[in-house]
């Protein structure tokens, strides 16, 4: 019913194959010079490691030698910030297309929690001590002097209504 699957190296051998076979329009020269291109340098190997390859603090280099690797890194990055090189003097530099729109959004975001920040609800200890105060001394006028006669006697406070 269903075809098994071409091997990884069938398929790998005849793609070699047709690569080495002219096109129409080509001639065997053509064919011979593509076949001789120089193969690409290998990347470069990463000048830090990860954390997963230190096995203990022994193991991190010396100040030297990051010191070293950071001079080899912006040599290779030509020194500037993300490798942008700065405009010519009396020019400025070209936003990028998202600049705008993070620097937009970050201007709203600040104002919204500037505005949160300042209308915040009032919650410290003294607003709530001044509120309780307030509702006592409101309980001991409606009680009158009979509370303040019951106070001198050693009676307790009126009870106080929560709103």
């Amino acid at each position: 019913l269903l075809a098994p699957a071409p091997r990884k190296a069938e398929m790998l051998a005849a793609r070699r194959a047709s690569l080495l076979l002219p096109r129409a329009g080509q001639s065997a020269r053509r064919l011979a010079q593509d076949s001789v291109k120089p193969a690409k340098p290998p990347p470069p190997e990463p000048l830090w490691k990860t954390t997963k390859e230190f096995k203990t603090i022994s193991d991190l280099p010396s100040r030297e030698v990051l010191k070293a690797e950071l001079e080899v890194m912006a040599e290779q990055n030509n020194g500037f910030l993300f490798g942008e090189i700065p405009p010519p003097p009396g020019q400025s530099r070209k936003w990028e297309d998202w600049e705008g729109l993070w620097y937009g959004g970050m201007v709203v975001a600040g104002v919204f929690l500037a505005g949160g920040l300042y209308f915040k609800p009032d919650s410290t200890v003294q607003t709530w001590a001044r509120w309780e105060a307030l509702r006592r001394k409101r309980a001991m006028e409606e009680a009158g002097e009979d509370w303040l006669a019951l106070m001198k006697e050693g009676g307790s406070a009126p009870p106080v209504e929560e709103d």
